[in-house]
């Protein structure tokens, strides 16, 4: 009994330290994310990127404001019914993401192969705000 109290508690420690960074939450699908994005402004912050602004246009475009950058593009929903994708127009790939609602109100993109979170959104202003 003592032998596994040496075990477990230097491994639940461990745990307590380094949570995972995988998101967790209720991902939205089809009309959900259709109804989140079509005419809204997204104000989030990328991970990798910084904070940013994304216009999804009800006619597929999609355009991106950070900083001085701007970018333009069209968006869809994935045949599958569960990611946003997008293509960027100087882009010959195709970004798909997983919307994930939590359990605060917030929202965060989920990289769509390695389910880490990539982006917090922070807001979904309704029409074009950028």
């Amino acid at each position: 009994m003592n032998r596994w109290i040496l075990i477990l508690v230097p491994v639940l420690v461990l745990i307590l330290m380094f949570p995972a960074t995988a998101v967790s939450g209720e991902r939205l699908t089809g009309e959900e994310l259709k109804a989140f994005y079509t005419d809204k402004t997204m104000v989030w912050t990328h991970f990798r990127t910084g904070p940013a602004r994304h216009y999804y246009g009800p006619d597929g475009t999609v355009t991106m404001k950070r900083d001085d950058e701007e970018r333009t593009g069209r968006w869809w929903i994935h045949r599958n019914g569960t990611m946003r994708c997008v293509r960027w127009d100087n882009r010959r790939d195709d970004r798909c993401h997983y919307t994930q609602r939590n359990a605060d109100g917030t929202h965060t993109l989920v990289h769509s192969r390695r389910g880490d979170s990539i982006a917090e959104i922070h807001e979904a202003l309704p029409g074009n705000q950028l």
